[in-house]
C-alpha cells in the first residue's frame, strides 16, 4: 500500500514495503465459495513511535496513512488439483504523510498492484476421536507489481519500485458450528530497487515470514465477534549495494473485531471491522491499524 524509503539523521531505515498484509485478512479467510468476489478495504495506520531494535528512537517520528484497496477475484466451478482454480487482482490508493527530524514527507496516489492465482479447496474434515472438524484451505502464488508512483527523493512514497513475490496458505477451521479459527501463512521475496534514495542506491529488502491468525464466535445469526492477530518476522538481512544490513524487522499485534454476513437478493454480503494494536516491535514503526472491509460474492 505504501513504502518508507529513507530516514536522515540517526534513524535506521526500514525497508519492508507495508503492503505485505498487516491486518488485511479476516475472520473466515480460508472459506470462499465459487463465483465473482469484490471487496473494498479501508485501512488507516497511525504510528507515533519508531523502534531501533526494541528501544524507542529519540528522533521525531509520526506516520499516518489512509489506504483504500479494491479486490476483484473469480473462483471457478471446475476442479483442478483437488480444488477450484481462481485468480485475483488488488489495486490500492494511498494518502499519507511522515514527519521526522528531516522534515515532512507527503504522497498520495495509486499504489502497487497485486495479481495472483490460487487453488481453493472444497470442504474437508479431520477426525479427533468422535470429534469431526470441517475445514477449508487455499494455496496462492502471486506478485505485487511496481505500478505505484515512486520518488527516490521522498521518505514516504506510495510506490516501492520493486517486485514482491508471495506464497501463502489460508485455512479456516469450524471447531464447532458457531466457533471458527483461521490462519494465513505467508512468505515474501523481493527483487532489487535500483533507484533507492537520493543517491540512487541498490536496495534488496530481506525475505519476510508473516502469519495472520484469528478466532471468532457466532453470537447471533450473521454476527460474529472475535480476536485477530498477526506476526511479522524478517528472515534474511536487507542488502544495500550488496552489503548486508543488520536490524531485521519484527512485529506482533492483537485486537478485537466484528464480522457480519447477510444474503441480499442473489448476493452474499460480508462486512468486517477490526483494530490491531502493536504489542511487540523491532526495527520498524509501532502504532495501531484500523480496518473496515465490505465484500460481495455474486
Amino acid at each position: 500500500a505504501f513504502n518508507l524509503v529513507l530516514f536522515d539523521g540517526n534513524c535506521r531505515a526500514f525497508y519492508q514495503p507495508d503492503y505485505q498484509n498487516r491486518a488485511y485478512t479476516n475472520f473466515l479467510d480460508g472459506f470462499v465459495g465459487p463465483g465473482f468476489l469484490y471487496q473494498t478495504f479501508l485501512v488507516y495506520a497511525k504510528y507515533d513511535d519508531l523502534r531501533i531494535g526494541s528501544s524507542k528512537s529519540h528522533n521525531d517520528f509520526k506516520l499516518s496513512a489512509a489506504v483504500s484497496i479494491h479486490q476483484f477475484a473469480y473462483i471457478s466451478t471446475k476442479r483442478v488439483l483437488g480444488g477450484y482454480w481462481g485468480g485475483e487482482i488488488l489495486v490500492s490508493g494511498t494518502k499519507g504523510h511522515l514527519v521526522t527530524d528531516a522534515g515532512r514527507s507527503d504522497d498520495e496516489g495509486i499504489g502497487d498492484t497485486f495479481v495472483g492465482t490460487f487453488i481453493q479447496g472444497d470442504r474437508r474434515s479431520f477426525v479427533l476421536g468422535n470429534y469431526t472438524i470441517p475445514f477449508y484451505t487455499r494455496f496462492l502464488v502471486g506478485a505485487t507489481l511496481p505500478t505505484g508512483d515512486y520518488d527516490h527523493d521522498k521518505d514516504f512514497t506510495v510506490g516501492s519500485n520493486l517486485i514482491t513475490y508471495q506464497l501463502y496458505n489460508s485455512s479456516t477451521f469450524f471447531l464447532t458450528p458457531r466457533w471458527a479459527a483461521s490462519w494465513r501463512i505467508m512468505y515474501f521475496f523481493h527483487t532489487k530497487n535500483s533507484d533507492f534514495g537520493p543517491n540512487k542506491d541498490n536496495l534488496r529488502p530481506g525475505q519476510l515470514f508473516n502469519i495472520h491468525f484469528s478466532t471468532c464466535y457466532q453470537v447471533a445469526k450473521g454476527v460474529r465477534l472475535g480476536v485477530l492477530g498477526h506476526y511479522w518476522r524478517q528472515t534474511t538481512d536487507d542488502k544495500l549495494n550488496g552489503n548486508r544490513l543488520r536490524g531485521r524487522e519484527l512485529a506482533f499485534a492483537l485486537g478485537p473485531g466484528i464480522f457480519l454476513d447477510r444474503v441480499v437478493g442473489k448476493c452474499h454480503l460480508f462486512w468486517e471491522s477490526h483494530v490491531l494494536f502493536d504489542t511487540k516491535i523491532r526495527n520498524r514503526p509501532e502504532g495501531n491499524i484500523y480496518q473496515t472491509r465490505l465484500a460481495l460474492v455474486f
